[in-house]
């Protein structure tokens, strides 16, 4: 039996998200019931993008070494694995280096699913297929969340449901190996510091929406219970900010088509600024889910526009290489976002999230904006 390549990016992208959607909130969760503080619980999520940060540096020779399928394949068997530890061994310590694990073997599948993708997508339709990746990302995302508002913090039930879902993942992908593509497969891996001098504002945003989605995934339920939420309607909370993007992204790939993915990424990292003061009003009130969903999902089209760019400007070792430095970049993005985000919180309280988010967004902003402008006149005086 052979399956469509198509069938391994669906397998690997939901997979990839998630093991995020699920673990950050469920182990943030246990973790607040042993009275662990949210700066302890900020620097336990961290883990998970330091893995990212760290397998990304081997991921140009390891894809070069052993092609795609193969990495896509064993991640998702060692996952499970590592699933599994997690459960077996309900300790706060020894689950940093579990974190880690799974952050360093999940970031393959992500890059394996994105490259596929790009190798795959039309020039002139490439803003939809990674937007439909990237869908594809947020209902994994959604999922998480969503299923352990159903299964509950306790028993095996979770994490079972990771490990059988990991475990499908590898056989997809391993089914549909033959029409897996070889980018960069006849030219000599790229130096993936490199990537930061030819593409800073593109990892800069991958970084950001990682500092967004790695907080709020980890301390949402926080901040969420600080002002007077039951767990259930935290992980819900989560879930609607997730539909959000899910409902944003395919507008956002076609707009980028149309007046470009530059434009289109400084428009929605102004709007996820703006909009952050007004969790506090929101959190309280009947329209928090609403709001979750219409602001919260704005901040993952920022994801999205950064690969399209990426898309659209690099071909071969070299796009190898930038997706590589994207795992660094989102690895530092939830390495200094998520204990930042956790330590304010400690000082300053609840109230430090959305701050938090509105210095962050507000940054990427200003910063794609005076880059845009820098490239124009530049490229007006050649």
């Amino acid at each position: 039996m052979t399956l469509s390549p198509v069938a391994a990016i669906i397998a690997l992208c939901l997979a990839f998200a998630a093991a995020q959607g699920l673990s950050y909130p469920l182990l943030s969760i246990l973790q607040q019931k042993m009275g662990l503080s949210p700066g302890f619980i900020g620097l336990s999520a961290a883990m998970t993008p330091l893995g990212i940060l760290v397998s990304s540096w081997l991921t140009p020779r390891l894809i070069a070494r052993f092609g795609l399928w193969r990495l896509g394949v064993w991640s998702g068997l060692a996952v499970s694995v590592v699933y599994l530890v997690l459960w077996a061994v309900p300790n706060p310590y020894l689950w940093l280096p579990l974190r880690f694990a799974l952050g360093f073997l999940i970031n393959f599948q992500f890059i394996v699913a994105d490259l596929t993708t790009i190798s795959l997508a039309p020039p002139e339709k490439r803003g939809r297929y990674i937007a439909g990746m990237v869908c594809l990302m947020q209902i994994g995302f959604a999922a998480g969340p969503a299923l352990l508002a159903v299964t509950g913090d306790q028993g095996f039930m979770p994490f079972g449901i990771s490990i059988a879902g990991f475990l499908l993942c590898a056989l997809v992908v391993w089914l549909a190996r033959t029409g897996m593509p070889k980018p960069g497969h006849d030219e000599a891996p790229e130096n993936v510091l490199s990537a930061f001098l030819f593409a800073p504002i593109l990892l800069l945003a991958v970084a950001s929406a990682s500092a967004f989605e790695q907080s709020a995934l980890t301390l949402m339920p926080v901040y969420a219970v600080a002002h007077g939420r039951v767990v259930e309607d935290a992980a819900l909370l989560l879930t609607a900010m997730i539909v959000g993007s899910i409902a944003f992204t395919p507008i956002v790939g076609l707009v980028s088509e149309r007046i470009g993915a530059r434009k289109a990424l400084i428009f929605s990292a102004a709007f996820a600024a703006i909009g952050s003061p007004f969790l506090t009003l929101a959190i309280e009130t009947p329209f928090a889910f609403a709001y979750m969903a219409f602001w919260g999902g704005m901040y993952f089209c920022i994801f999205s526009l950064a690969f399209i760019e990426i898309g659209e400007r690099f071909t071969g070792a070299r796009l190898v290489a930038v997706n590589a430095a994207t795992g660094i970049a989102w690895g530092a993005g939830g390495v200094i976002g998520v204990p930042v985000t956790g330590a304010a919180m400690d000082m300053l309280g609840a109230e430090a999230l959305p701050i938090s988010f509105l210095i962050l967004y507000g940054a990427l902003a200003i910063a794609a904006a005076l880059r845009a402008r820098q490239r124009s006149e530049t490229r007006s005086r050649h």
